[in-house]
């Protein structure tokens, strides 16, 4: 995948702490974007007027895509994708249970 060689060669010009933060502030922004959505849905009134869902989704795609890039860059600098994919495996097996 061309987009994955393009996040790990800009991951590979930055720290892991660098983008530990980014990562923070992009889970930050999407539990954010989620609460909006759900503030909308739930007819919270203290929302102005320009608050409508299809906005409030795309917000929530667009923070999903940075927590998705910078996930991506942390697994890359940990080198640790087999071990995601074992945890995912686990929490599948969990939840299915």
């Amino acid at each position: 995948m061309i987009e994955e060689e393009i996040i790990h060669k800009i991951a590979e010009k930055r720290t892991v702490d660098i983008i530990s933060e980014q990562a923070i502030e992009a889970c930050s922004n999407l539990i954010t974007a989620i609460a909006r959505k759900q503030r909308i849905v739930m007819g919270d009134r203290t929302l102005k007027d320009t608050a409508d869902y299809q906005n409030a989704l795309n917000m929530i795609y667009e923070e999903i895509a940075n927590v998705t890039i910078a996930t991506e860059q942390l697994i890359y600098l940990y080198n640790c994708q087999s071990d995601i994919d074992a945890a995912i495996t686990e929490q599948v097996e969990r939840i299915k249970s």
